[in-house]
């Protein structure tokens, strides 16, 4: 139902009006000097009240000191595996002048011993607008495999459990520099010089009986270092919008060249290209990604392998994950594993894809309304490849076979943010090129890419 409302013609009619039939009266105005105090009116004729005299204050020109910001969250922690047990943590200093001007910043890194100890400081100096800075530090990546061979010691059956433990360090420093076309786009480029040195060691252990009986520690030769002159160019982009575990909207890239000279010479080339479509509460993300070593030491058995199978890659593959069983035999080369060296090469090539849901969070993002523990569900296809300049993948959908063929997988993925410090992922993924291996657990401390 409706109402109309309408004004009949012979009322719209109007009436003349003579201006002397119109009373003038005037209303009631302030008077012109106060009554009383007006204390707007003071503070208007004298501004200068209440302020300190001129010439009371000592000025100086301004000294970009650097002051201690804040001190990232420690982080500790223990793992425990087939090989044994370790326990590592971070902690990071970060300092500026009181204009931001100037930033420092200064990380610590350990893992177990003093030879996996590791840091890197960093000067921003962001006064212009083209920002240029330096770096320094080491990095220590360690990696360690286990064998057992059964001996007889006075007639007791025992094992000699023997740990090869591998360090590769990346030491060296840089300079830097920026320059933003926007607030979301860049180019950026760095030179500096890089050693890449190695470091062997054996645990080795006599267990009888289920007891250690006897343990040695021998040093192995690791070979000689690399000494490496790089340098790199960069374009980037961030358009995104971050939620609690994840990117929620707009788009994200990445794409650099490097080269390498000095005992190894070779180029690196990057492409990250990832975008978010969000229709709230949800998000849709895609993504592609490449990383690849060209040139004439690109093959190079002393540079470490690129690896497919990392959980931030593509899901179901992780090295531990993997038993003998899973293996074809090659009769060339007994130790082989082609269904594992396939994620391995000089290049690699990753395509994902994820729906994500915020099942806890605020109301304008969230399914259910609990912001202290924001928490994400996702659904995930991850698919890639790795590559040599000699081997190239064959391009089929194959769930039996030991040829170098793409591997894809899918899942589901649940991401909690804990206390606002890191994002936790707890995820299920079938790998479709491991028919016998079943459905993977997996966990990873990331946010969703």
């Amino acid at each position: 139902a409706y109402h109309a409302y309408a004004l009949e013609p012979e009322r719209a009619q109007g009436e003349p009006v003579s201006g002397g039939a119109v009373p003038a009266l005037a209303g009631i105005l302030p008077p012109a000097d106060p009554t009383g105090p007006a204390v707007v009116a003071g503070y208007l004729g004298d501004p200068a009240t209440g302020l300190p005299r001129p010439m009371s204050l000592d000025s100086r020109p301004y000294d970009p000191d650097l002051a201690l910001d804040y001190v990232a969250p420690p982080s500790a922690g223990v793992a425990i595996d087939r090989f044994g047990a370790s326990v590592g943590g971070s902690i990071g200093f970060f300092f500026s002048d009181m204009l931001g001007d100037h930033q420092l910043g200064l990380g610590v890194q350990a893992n177990g011993t003093l030879k996996d100890l590791g840091g890197q400081l960093i000067y921003v100096d962001q006064e212009n607008r083209y920002d240029w800075g330096g770096r320094a530090g080491r990095t220590t990546y360690r990696s360690a495999f286990a064998t057992v061979e059964p001996v007889l010691v006075d007639g007791m059956p025992g094992e000699i459990v023997e740990i090869t433990i591998e360090r590769t360090y990346f030491t060296g420093g840089s300079v830097l520099a920026e320059y933003p076309f926007s607030t979301t786009r860049r180019v950026e480029g760095d030179l500096g010089f890089t050693q890449v040195s190695f470091d062997r060691e054996i645990e080795r252990s006599l267990v009888i009986g289920g007891q250690i009986v006897d343990e040695e520690k021998e040093d192995l030769d690791a070979g000689d270092p690399l000494n490496l002159g790089n340098g790199s160019l960069a374009y980037v982009e961030d358009f995104s919008f971050f939620g609690f575990t994840s990117p929620v909207r707009g788009g994200r890239s990445r794409f650099e060249i490097g080269g390498n000279v000095g005992t190894l010479d070779f180029m690196t080339a990057l492409a990250d290209w990832r975008r978010y479509f969000f229709a709230r509460p949800v998000t849709f993300a895609v993504r592609a990604f490449h990383l690849g070593r060209y040139g004439g030491d690109a093959e190079s058995g002393r540079l470490t392998p690129l690896f497919v199978g990392y959980p931030s890659l593509v899901r179901g593959y992780d090295t531990g994950s993997f038993e003998a069983g899973e293996c074809s035999s090659v009769a060339e080369d007994p130790q082989a594993c082609p269904e594992f060296d396939r994620l391995i090469g000089s290049r690699i090539g990753v395509v994902g894809a994820e729906f994500r849901v915020p099942l806890f969070g605020t109301d304008e993002l969230g399914l259910l309304g609990n912001a202290f523990f924001p928490t994400e569900i996702a659904l995930f296809a991850d698919g890639g490849a790795a590559w040599t300049s000699d081997e190239s993948p064959e391009l089929s959908f194959d769930t039996e076979s030991s040829e170098r063929i793409p591997v894809f997988s899918a899942g589901g993925a649940l991401r909690l943010n804990l206390f606002g410090s890191l994002v936790a992922e707890v995820f299920y993924a079938y790998p479709f090129q491991r028919p016998e291996a079943g459905w993977q657990w997996g966990f990873q401390i990331a946010p969703g890419w």
